[in-house]
């Protein structure tokens, strides 16, 4: 059920079937980070399929960014952690009730793995504004919570 810990975070989505959904990482990584280089088009345009643009992502531009820092979560035996495209995100923040530690105060934006079609800036949610998208310059810093599929 939404909440409850299980495959090595907290489930904050499930489908129709009952069976397949989405982890939450317990807490989000530690720092605000960048989610890439600007001038840069990698291609990760996905609005569903965060793992996708995850492995997209990494391959151009490596693993010091956003993307690779989810991909590289090794979290209760787990290791296919991702960052989440633009409509897991906002499933994400849709049941932020049921995930601790979502920030919701300040400096509240969380970037996706999703660019925007501007090679400069990437799709985000700011958690404190009614969830409303916008889309951000890729070397401004973001809160970030990795993502897996059961």
């Amino acid at each position: 059920k939404l909440g409850q810990e299980y495959g090595g975070g907290i489930i904050f989505y499930i489908d129709q079937t009952g069976e397949h959904g989405l982890i939450a990482a317990k807490q989000d990584y530690g720092e605000l980070i960048k989610w890439g280089k600007t001038q840069h088009r990698v291609g990760a345009s996905s609005y569903s399929d965060g793992a996708t643009n995850t492995e997209i992502i990494v391959d151009d531009i490596g693993s010091e960014y956003a993307a690779g820092k989810c991909q590289s979560l090794s979290d209760g035996g787990f290791n296919d952690w991702y960052l989440p495209a633009i409509e897991e995100l906002y499933r994400l923040y849709q049941a932020r009730d049921f995930v601790p530690g979502l920030v919701r105060a300040g400096k509240n934006d969380y970037c996706s793995s999703t660019e925007h079609t501007n090679r400069n800036d990437c799709l985000g949610i700011h958690f404190g504004r009614g969830g409303k998208q916008f889309y951000y310059n890729k070397r401004e810093h973001y809160h970030v919570r990795a993502i897996r599929k059961f």
